[in-house]
């Protein structure tokens, strides 16, 4: 059911955001090999940051800002540090470390709050 999920780009003037639901391996090996536009400026990663994201795919979508949506103390340990060291250089929000995690764009720039 995982590879099931929607996957959404969401574009608001130069910002991009991509909601990837729970994709695993296969639709992300699926979308970097038939060129489908991944550039993007937010990511929602992948199934909770599961050891399920492939680096190729991390790297097509680049993002400056990465998401994942984790509860604290899962019980499947997510985030994997796998993934976690495949999102170097771009900005890391976690659900389990910074509670709600909300982006605010005008277009141009992205703004990220925290909150406990």
């Amino acid at each position: 059911p995982n590879d099931l999920s929607v996957v959404l780009r969401v574009e608001y003037g130069e910002t991009v955001v991509l909601l990837t639901g729970d994709i695993e391996h296969a639709p992300q090996r699926a979308m970097v090999e038939e060129g489908v536009w991944l550039e993007a400026t937010v990511l929602k990663v992948p199934h909770h940051g599961g050891a399920t994201s492939s680096r190729a795919f991390l790297e097509a979508v680049g993002a400056p800002v990465a998401l994942i949506s984790a509860g604290e103390g899962n019980r499947y340990g997510h985030p994997a540090q796998v993934t976690m060291n495949q999102l170097d250089g771009a900005s890391i929000y976690r659900t389990d470390i910074h509670g709600r995690v909300t982006v605010r764009s005008d277009g141009e720039r992205v703004r990220v709050e925290t909150q406990r």
